[in-house]
């Protein structure tokens, strides 16, 4: 919704395209370490209050800068878009880009022992006039997320 509202609410690209790697199909090199804070989670039995949690996070491995936060430091996306998109995604068109063969739309592959691996990926399409998703392929579903008349905007600073 977020970067959707760039789009569409202040005209500043004609599209943003947001590739990511589909979850559980890809290794990246921060794996290991959170694997650490989820050994040492397992290791309590319950955590009553957040300093637990951040002393699990601090053991599991000295790369951790543990920061403290304050609210005023995070915005609510999910309050502020509440009334400007619709709940439940509906499909109302299928785009094929096509053009090229299934060989050519594989992942390319890379070699074992790589810093980084993805095998499945997923792509969203934020245009003014729709929403396009894919998933490791060319074929693309559209989305019209938006309620009739919304004016887009972002949370206010002061409102959160």
């Amino acid at each position: 919704q977020y970067l959707y509202t760039l789009v569409k609410g202040y005209k500043r690209f004609d599209s943003i395209i947001h590739r990511y790697p589909e979850p559980g199909h890809s290794y990246l090199p921060c794996d290991r370490p959170l694997g650490g804070i989820e050994k040492e989670r397992q290791k309590i039995e319950r955590v009553f209050i957040p300093i637990d949690y951040k002393h699990m996070v601090q053991k599991a491995s000295k790369k951790f800068l543990v920061i403290k936060t304050n609210q005023y430091m995070f915005k609510n996306f999910s309050g502020h878009f509440s009334d400007k998109f619709f709940k439940i995604n509906t499909v109302f068109a299928i785009v094929n880009s096509g053009g090229q063969s299934s060989k050519q739309a594989k992942a390319r592959k890379v070699k074992k022992g790589g810093k980084f691996t993805i095998s499945k990926y997923r792509c969203i399409e934020y245009n003014t006039t729709e929403i396009l998703c894919t998933s490791s392929s060319f074929i693309k579903d559209a989305f019209l997320l938006e309620k009739k008349g919304t004016c887009f905007s972002l949370p206010d600073p002061d409102n959160v």
